[in-house]
């Protein structure tokens, strides 16, 4: 799996594309593309980020058009957004960073869809 464009991102809006209200008490989150790139979720879904060296789950809250945007790197190459970050919750520093993404609640329907 290549690693993805993890962004950290400024609230624009309290209420979120899965119709939850942000408040200072709402735990960890992420905003997720919205039918592209064949990434599936559903609001709630519990997601994994490993970036950084650390590895952060919240919920899928949030979601927009992605569209083709990367963030380009150094090494001259362009990975994908694969997720934005809240900027309360972004624990990397600067406003991206690389690292992969799992749908763990996307994992779990496709297990028990199998057994």
């Amino acid at each position: 799996m290549n690693s993805l464009a993890i962004t950290m991102y400024l609230l624009h809006s309290s209420v979120l594309f899965c119709g939850v209200t942000v408040t200072e008490t709402t735990g960890l989150w992420f905003a997720l593309p919205v039918s592209e790139h064949g990434i599936t979720w559903e609001c709630g879904d519990r997601i994994c980020i490993d970036a950084g060296g650390e590895r952060h789950c919240g919920d899928a809250l949030d979601g927009g058009p992605f569209g083709s945007y990367c963030v380009r790197q150094l090494d001259g190459t362009c990975p994908r957004i694969a997720a934005d970050v809240p900027q309360p919750h972004a624990w990397f520093e600067g406003l991206s960073t690389v690292g992969k993404v799992w749908n763990v609640t996307e994992l779990q329907r496709e297990w028990e869809a199998y057994r």
